[in-house]
């Protein structure tokens, strides 16, 4: 029987160092799989280095954006991809050549009916290729199988990155695409929305390499805290009907955010009137930690985000 497709998304924007080495790491796998990349508006060579290594590549198909930001790269990725499998790989990341391979067999080989992902383990490199062993975030190792909601509710736990994730196409059909309003944790939101309806499982294996370098999206601490925050706001209700969830996030997500905001963000306004944008239920996580200045912090972060 013919193999099951699969259409692997590559969002760029500006990615002309690294492109072709993405790309080139989907063509090595050993199970075979179409390429889309989505140029999310580029300035620079990303358009030329595409097309002058895969231009005759019919495996590879290049799509121009305009510049709309990750979640809206990745849409535009799901809604041109036609497989039945959809895999994701930012830019500056690489796949050893098995990855693909492990991955399907999970699922080939699961007797859940409900299984919609299957992530894998994945390491650090730096800008040259070479594997970063004392970078402490992205140590973890897969853990989550099966229904995984609660314990997402809690932590993005399933990987450091879009590039570690393989999940049916049906997946995006029936919860949508990336949420395009947060500028991070758009993969965790996405992970929580599949969790609702679909089961995970995972390869233990680090099979994804996660390049760290100075233009990293996750380097702009300022829209990396405001992401945070927005995600905490759109899933604060959620998390107070689960006491599990509730509790880590009155224990570290209203710190960690005021922490963020103090470090992050200019002092001066921080204390302006509240917002209604800001969900009851984040304004009570909020208040149980410090309650004089928690609550005006995060809501002028908020508004300051949501007229960005």
């Amino acid at each position: 029987m013919p193999k099951p497709t699969i259409d692997v998304i590559i969002p760029a924007y500006n990615a002309q160092d690294f492109i072709v080495q993405a790309i080139d790491s989907v063509r090595w796998q050993t199970y075979p799989a179409s390429v889309i990349v989505v140029d999310d508006g580029s300035t620079d060579l990303t358009a030329e280095r595409v097309k002058n290594a895969f231009g005759t590549d019919g495996s590879v198909r290049y799509v121009n954006k305009q510049n709309g930001g990750l979640s809206s790269a990745r849409n535009r990725g799901i809604a041109e991809s036609t497989a039945e499998f959809i895999a994701f790989l930012d830019a500056d990341d690489v796949w050893l050549p098995h990855k693909l391979s492990e991955q399907m067999e999970i699922f080939q080989k699961s007797k859940d009916p409900k299984l919609g992902v299957v992530y894998c383990g994945y390491e650090t490199i730096d800008q040259l290729g070479h594997i970063v062993s004392n970078h402490s975030r992205f140590s973890m190792k897969p853990s989550l199988r099966g229904d995984v909601s609660d314990q997402l509710l809690c932590g993005n736990y399933i990987a450091g990155s879009g590039s570690a994730v393989l999940a049916r196409r049906e997946c995006f059909e029936t919860a949508g695409g990336f949420d395009e309003v947060l500028p991070s944790c758009e993969d965790w939101d996405m992970w929580l929305r599949l969790s609702r309806s679909y089961h995970f499982d995972f390869v233990e294996k680090p099979l994804v390499q996660i390049r760290r370098h100075a233009l990293n999206m996750n380097r702009d601490r300022y829209r990396m805290s405001a992401g945070t925050i927005l995600f905490c706001n759109k899933w604060a209700t959620e998390a107070s009907k689960r006491p599990g969830a509730l509790e880590v996030w009155s224990r570290e997500h209203a710190v960690a955010i005021v922490g963020a905001v103090i470090r992050d963000f200019p002092r001066t306004g921080l204390y302006r009137s509240i917002t209604s944008s800001m969900s009851p239920q984040l304004k009570r996580l909020a208040l149980r930690q410090s309650p004089q200045i928690t609550f005006g912090l995060l809501a002028a972060l908020v508004q300051k985000m949501l007229r960005r």
